[in-house]
């Protein structure tokens, strides 16, 4: 619309309010000071009702209750101007008043509002998901009386997102006597077993550099062996193929872990 075409249309206060808002965003472009625009929360329709309120088409109040997706303040706009006079109106409108969207635009709306619901419950079931899986997934807080160098064998999920539950181990080599010990502790820092390990090979003792425990297959309860009562302990397995069985249990672990091997052979066939 030209500025002559404007001039008709509009009282002349208005005119001069509409043309002082159009000098003032020029003027703060050639200042590199436009307005500002933020995609999260502004858009078209917002600089529209400010254009409009300036040049007298609309009242402050029914820019305030103006829909703020464009689609939607087209629909307002096409409703009001079919009225005369299309600006400064009194009437009860759909500018948060009494009249209605025409059935047509209003089903469109609603398909579109609809839309958009359905979309934000899928993403708050997305994350959700997400955020139960990050929940199950984090080991607690490591007990005071445990090393750095231990770490946490989950002992499988409840059926529910909860924190994982299971058994801290930490093995280490003893000068003297030359051999390896490992400690079991519970998630509240109560020592559950500790004592001897010995390498399944037959070898002498694994140095501390070594000692890097594989979890996957340490935390597996079928790698475990019977103390005695209900404590049981692991086959230890670390990242350089050895494995560490309970002195204590000693006959019992190497008879499983040469049935595990076995078991893996005929798979591997």
């Amino acid at each position: 619309m030209t500025r002559g075409a404007i001039g008709k249309r509009i009282s002349s206060r208005h005119r001069n309010s509409l043309y002082s808002l159009f000098r003032s965003v020029r003027v703060a472009l050639n200042r590199g000071k436009s307005p500002r625009y933020n995609a999260a929360y502004n858009n078209c329709a917002m600089f529209c009702q400010r254009g409009l309120v300036a040049a007298g088409v609309l009242d402050q109040n029914q820019a305030n209750h103006s829909s703020v997706a464009p689609n939607g303040f087209y629909w307002q706009l096409q409703d009001l101007q079919s009225r005369k006079p299309c600006f400064n109106t009194d009437a009860r409108d759909s500018f948060g008043m009494s009249r209605e969207i025409p059935a047509a635009n209003k089903k469109e709306f609603l398909m579109i509002k609809t839309i958009m619901i359905f979309l934000a419950l899928v993403g708050l079931v997305v994350v959700g998901i997400w955020g139960a899986y990050w929940w199950s997934n984090t080991p607690p807080r490591r007990p005071s009386n445990v090393s750095s160098s231990a770490v946490f064998l989950p002992a499988g999920h409840l059926g529910l997102p909860a924190p994982k539950h299971g058994t801290w181990i930490e093995c280490w080599f003893v000068e003297s006597p030359m051999v390896n010990r490992c400690r079991l502790t519970e998630m509240d820092g109560a020592r559950l077993y500790e004592g001897e390990f010995v390498a399944s090979d037959g070898k002498s003792a694994v140095q501390n550099e070594d000692l890097r425990i594989q979890v996957e297959p340490t935390s597996n309860v079928n790698h475990w062996i019977r103390i005695e009562g209900f404590l049981s302990a692991p086959l230890v397995f670390l990242k350089n193929g050895t494995v560490l069985i309970p002195k204590d249990v000693y006959a019992e672990g190497a008879s499983k872990l040469e049935y595990l091997r076995k078991e893996e052979l005929n798979l591997g066939k």
